[in-house]
């Protein structure tokens, strides 16, 4: 029998990409072994309906030259093209579908498992994957241990912890020092900074 794939799936609107998302992309690749993961930037995210503004091919651009060094990472616009919100049960669903020999490993934060129960059909996001959380401060692991009892009991999630260092960066905070023509050195990859400055994003 072929060995399944295990491939990593992160999400977010990117807006933009910074060196939080990369690292963690990378620690969760190191620590479950994974054969590549994909950076998938929402379209329409039900969360933030409305609130991005950047257009998705600068996006999904920034994205791109972010990620070019890395082999095992890929960019997938399967969201952006997707009509209506983006929601990760129905990309998971499409994925498993295309990809029957690929285990998947949905990556997010501490904070992001906090209310994943609150998310567009939780059953089957816990159904089709792994989820696979950034152990990191302010969340105290019991409290993080404590809500994943709460999705394996609810919905028979697979929940799997791995270490990340603190990351205090946001895409808001950089767009906002975007706005006031600050240095982002050391916040974004330095082709991801050249990106902004030449397209002129976030100015306004």
């Amino acid at each position: 029998m072929a060995q399944l794939r295990r491939v990593g799936l992160l999400g977010g609107t990117f807006d933009p990409v910074h060196t939080g998302h990369i690292r963690m992309a990378v620690r969760a690749r190191d620590h479950f072994g994974l054969d590549q993961v994909i950076f998938m930037p929402a379209g329409r995210p039900p969360h933030k309906d409305g609130l991005v503004r950047t257009p998705d091919e600068d996006r999904l651009a920034m994205l791109a030259v972010a990620t070019e060094d890395e082999p095992a990472f890929t960019v997938s616009r399967l969201e952006i093209d997707r009509r209506g919100l983006s929601y990760t049960a129905l990309t998971l669903t499409q994925l498993t579908q295309e990809n029957p020999d690929t285990v998947y490993f949905f990556i997010l934060g501490a904070d992001s498992l906090d209310y994943l129960d609150q998310w567009y059909r939780p059953d089957i996001i816990c159904r089709l994957a792994i989820i696979a959380v950034a152990d990191r401060p302010p969340f105290s692991r019991e409290k993080q241990e404590e809500k994943a009892q709460e999705m394996r009991s609810r919905f028979g999630a697979d929940v799997r912890f791995f270490p990340f260092e603190p990351c205090d960066v946001s895409s808001t905070q950089i767009r906002e020092m975007c706005r006031r023509g600050e240095d982002l050195r050391g916040l974004v990859p330095q082709p991801v900074d050249d990106y902004i400055r030449r397209a002129g994003l976030y100015r306004y």
